[in-house]
Parts: structure tokens; C-alpha cells; sequence
């Protein structure tokens, strides 16, 4: 019990240091979009002979303005959801006897999240809050994004699979199909990740002015993985009407999760190809938060139907045994 309170004493600890720091951060950006505002083309005002900015230019520097916009934005929302959800991230997680696999996805979801914003708040300000980056810069950052993307993915694509795992009841066969799709995005992203990033030209404030077809690729792969699992999902639909609670929960953040994934990548692909260009922000800005708060919801959502923790000792035997085999399925997973 000492060890518990201390556990959740330091995350309280960790909790107003973050709170702070995101209220630091938040003030400090919030008067540089001021500034800006105020005066939109400081880097050369009229006062500066021949440092005009040109129609071009100033195009541009508008769009370094959005920008800092929805990248101050996407971090934002993380915080506010850090915030919200901390009361039951101690409760459900940091007062386990011990981690398991799961929560560990939890934590990896939740603070590569945090992380990868952070870094974006701090370069999209910072070293990309101007004209004529270098290329080399240019391609680094995407790379980052990327790889922070392809984390958070695997990451919810772990959870949704273990779900449905357990949904079939262990089933061997079915856990073999879900390891094949799992394990098959690995070469997928071993692929376009690096051409995506390194392959196409960039525009002075780091815009890709192209998409490798590598992103085709990618994005093909994904659908092919999740309409697979929405596939398996319908399969045990007749669970979900006959009230079953974890097929409740599966199916229905089954269904959304994937048809919002389906839709974005279907939505961005194609406007990228067709426009030959790719903006950062809308690219890996709100997909990597999203990402993280939809693994995040989902695993809390099965955690706040654990039994022990909750106290629903009045659930039916046969309610009690289906949310036990979710989590012995999950126990099974360490």
C-alpha cells in the first residue's frame, strides 16, 4: 500500500510539472502567433530597402502562420487529454500490482504522443517557423513524423487485434491470420517510409511539393489490414445484439476506429497525389494525436470493465465470463 500511494504521489508530482510546463509552453506560443499576427511580415518590413516579400513569400510565411495554428492545436488537444483522463490513468493503471503488456501500450501510446507534438510544437516555432530551410532538414522531420506515426499505428492496431483475438476465444488459426497482418506492415514501412520522406522535393518552409508512390502503397496496405478485422469483427456481431459487453465494446470502437482510419488515409492520399503536394500538419499532425487518444480510450475502455476493479460483482455469470477471458487472454499476452 506505501509503495502504491507513493507510485501515485510522484504521478501527481509528474502530473503538475507537466501541467505547468504545457501552461508554459502554451503562453510562450500563443504570443509568438500574436506577434505574428500583429506583424506578418517582420522578417522584411517596408522600412528594409530591397527586402520586400515578394507575392510568393508572403504566401508562404501564410502558411508557416496555419501552421503553427494546428500544430499548437494538435498539441494541445493531447494535453487537454492528458489532463481529463489523468484521475483514471492512476486508477486503472499506476495502481496495478504490476504493468502488463497492455498497459505498456497504454503508456508507449499516451507519452510518444505527448513526445512526438512536443517536438513538432518546438521545430514548427523554432527552426521551421521560417524561409529556406534546408532540404536535409526538411526530410529529417518527416522522417520523425513518420516513425511517430508508424508507432502509434502498430500500437493501436496491437490493441484492436488482441481484442479480437479474444473475441474468438483464442482461436489458433485466427490468432495466426491476425500475427501475418500485423508483422506484414513491417516491410510496408520499411519501404515507404524512408522514399516518402527522402524521395520527394521540398519547397522553402518544408512542404513536399510531390507524394512517392510509396504512400500509395502504404495507404493500400492498411485498408487491406483493417477491412480484414472489420471483416472478423462482423463475424461476431450476433455477440454484440445479444448484449455481450466486450463484444459491445469491440464492435463499436472496432467500427469507428477503422472507418475513420479507412477515411482519412483514402481522403489525404488522393488529395495529395492530386494536388502534387503534402502539408505536414493535416499529414501527421492530427493522425498522430488522434492515433494516440483512440489506443488510449480503447484500452481504458476495457480496463473500466475489469471486474475487480470496478466492483460490478452483480454481472451474470455469463457477462463475468466473457470480460474474464479478455483479460486472461490479455495476461496471457506478457
Amino acid at each position: 500500500m506505501g509503495y502504491i500511494v507513493r507510485r501515485s504521489f510522484r504521478m501527481g508530482t509528474i502530473a503538475a510539472a507537466v501541467s505547468s510546463a504545457a501552461s508554459a509552453g502554451l503562453a510562450t506560443a500563443i504570443q509568438s502567433l500574436v506577434d505574428e499576427l500583429g506583424n506578418p511580415t517582420h522578417a522584411s518590413s517596408p522600412s528594409e530597402p530591397g527586402r520586400l516579400l515578394d507575392t510568393e513569400n508572403a504566401v508562404l510565411l501564410k502558411k508557416v502562420m496555419y501552421r503553427k495554428f494546428i500544430t499548437l492545436a494538435t498539441w494541445a488537444v493531447l494535453v487537454y487529454e492528458y489532463v481529463v483522463t489523468f484521475k483514471s490513468e492512476v486508477g486503472y493503471v499506476w495502481r496495478r500490482p504490476r504493468l502488463n503488456v497492455v498497459l505498456g501500450v497504454y503508456l508507449i501510446s499516451k507519452y510518444v504522443g505527448i513526445l512526438a507534438q512536443s517536438v513538432n510544437v518546438y521545430l514548427v516555432f523554432k527552426p521551421l517557423a521560417k524561409l529556406g530551410v534546408q532540404e536535409q532538414t526538411c526530410q529529417r522531420w518527416y522522417l520523425f513524423q513518420i516513425v511517430m506515426t508508424a508507432i502509434l499505428l502498430a500500437a493501436l492496431d496491437f490493441i484492436l487485434m488482441l481484442r479480437i483475438y479474444a473475441l474468438y476465444r483464442k482461436d489458433t488459426k485466427v490468432g495466426a491470420f491476425l500475427a501475418f497482418l500485423f508483422f506484414s506492415m513491417i516491410p510496408v514501412h520499411a519501404y515507404a517510409g524512408p522514399k516518402c520522406a527522402y524521395d520527394v522535393p521540398y519547397d522553402s518552409i518544408c512542404e513536399a511539393k510531390d507524394m512517392h508512390v510509396g504512400a500509395l502503397y502504404f495507404g493500400v496496405a492498411v485498408w487491406i489490414i483493417h477491412v480484414a478485422l472489420a471483416v472478423l469483427t462482423a463475424a461476431k456481431w450476433n455477440l454484440a445484439a445479444l448484449g455481450a459487453p466486450i463484444a459491445r465494446l469491440v464492435t463499436r470502437d472496432g467500427a469507428w476506429v477503422i472507418s475513420i482510419l479507412c477515411l482519412f488515409l483514402a481522403v489525404s492520399i488522393s488529395h495529395g497525389f492530386t494536388v502534387k503536394s503534402e502539408r505536414p500538419d493535416l499529414a501527421f499532425g492530427w493522425p498522430i494525436t488522434l492515433l494516440s487518444i483512440a489506443c488510449c480510450r480503447i484500452i481504458m475502455n476495457m480496463q473500466k470493465l475489469d471486474p475487480t476493479v470496478d466492483g460490478a460483482s452483480e454481472l451474470s455469470s455469463g457477462l463475468q465470463e466473457e470480460i474474464e477471458l479478455v483479460h486472461s487472454t490479455i495476461r496471457n499476452v506478457e
